[in-house]
């Protein structure tokens, strides 16, 4: 379903033996050439939240102190309350089309972080750094939606969008997103549809060699997902979620790696 609206796509979701799902090579691939490539435009960010027609009916003073996270999850919510309503969201165009199809994707697939686990399960990390990271991710993003609910109650209730929901947006961004360090030293946050289906392999290099935004002639910036070896057709395609320790991963993904040299 995404793939009209991908510029470069060389690989599909598949189920892998003792990962899940990843992205599986439909053709051998060389070492350094684009597996996947989605138009930013096309992708989840602050920005394109901000320019959506739900979110951009709101004060741009009040979106402007609103988390770059929480803004492309109040923009992801919205499109799935359009989808739940069975109508079509506001957003047209092929950005619209492709961000309602990857909504679906997103609703049917598993996501674990450590923000899944119940409160017992945590004991099992007491004296971790980890568990106080959760504790207190957990307790900023109460924060944040009851501060929301204080400011734009009337939005949220229309859209249907709960605690539940917010945190469920979260979670999918801590666990599929990536992370781009900007010229002008700001971050930029993004969910590529497709990008979020590649797992993590520690013999990927950490870098951007594998993960890349690029800008074409005129400006036409692009999310990149190059091959860091060669793959052969059938063979899972994955890239490096960074230096990320063990504690690292079980927070966004999980899941661990015995002989993690990040840890």
């Amino acid at each position: 379903a995404l793939e009209p609206h991908l510029e470069v796509c060389r690989a599909r979701p598949a189920h892998f033996e003792g990962c899940g799902v990843g992205m599986r090579c439909d053709e051998a691939v060389r070492k350094g050439e684009e597996l996947l490539r989605v138009p930013l435009s096309k992708c989840w960010t602050a920005e394109a939240a901000k320019s959506s027609p739900e979110l951009s009916a709101l004060d741009p003073e009040l979106l402007e102190a609103v988390s770059d996270e929480s803004l492309i999850a109040l923009h992801l919510l919205a499109v799935r309350a359009a989808s739940a309503r069975g109508g079509a969201a506001e957003e047209v165009g092929a950005e619209g089309a492709v961000r309602r199809e990857h909504v679906k994707l997103l609703e049917a697939a598993e996501i674990e972080t450590l923000l899944d686990w119940s409160l017992e399960d945590l004991q099992l990390l007491t004296g971790s750094k980890w568990a106080m990271v959760v504790a207190q991710q957990r307790a900023d993003m109460l924060e944040e939606f009851s501060e929301l609910e204080d400011v734009i109650g009337d939005f949220l209730a229309g859209l249907q969008i709960d605690l539940q929901a917010f945190l469920w947006a979260h979670r999918l961004l801590l666990s599929r997103s990536v992370h781009f360090y900007m010229e002008d030293g700001s971050t930029l946050q993004v969910l590529g549809p497709g990008q979020d289906m590649f797992n993590h392999s520690l013999d990927a290099p950490v870098g951007d060699e594998d993960v890349s935004l690029t800008t074409a002639q005129g400006g036409r910036r692009s999310l990149v997902i190059r091959a860091y070896k060669d793959f052969e057709a059938g063979e899972q395609a994955c890239y490096s979620y960074g230096g990320a320790s063990n504690g690292r991963l079980l927070l966004m993904a999980g899941f661990v790696l015995p002989g993690n040299a990040f840890d």
